[in-house]
């Protein structure tokens, strides 16, 4: 059941099961624990594994799919209402990339 502010393991493990993903999460997360930082650290694991492609990477082959830059810092109230405040620095994630997900029409070769 979805939870404000909140992606929960169960509710992701179902999201990748119905995208036909066969990706599964660790037993180390509950069910309803909060999924956004396995996915954080999923990400950062993935643009570990990006750099270490681009140092052997030839001309044309380096990967550029995640990118991550920490923005200026902030200052946040947690637990809300609770009057204790939190310098935090936060990060921002960007992936991208392009993928072909059908391939709709094919165009004979004319040569």
């Amino acid at each position: 059941m979805p939870v404000a502010n909140k992606i929960e393991v169960q509710d992701l493990t179902t999201a990748l099961t119905a995208v036909g993903a066969d990706i599964t999460i660790g037993a180390s997360y509950a069910a309803t624990d909060d999924a956004l930082m396995a996915i954080f650290k999923f990400l950062d694991a993935v643009q570990q594994a990006q750099a270490a492609q681009n140092n052997f990477a030839g001309a044309g082959e380096d990967v550029q799919a995640v990118t991550i830059a920490n923005a200026a810092n902030i200052t946040i109230e947690y637990p809300p209402s609770s009057g204790t405040n939190y310098t935090v620095t936060p990060r921002v994630y960007q992936v991208s990339g392009n993928v072909v997900t059908e391939v709709s029409q094919t165009i004979p070769n004319l040569v």
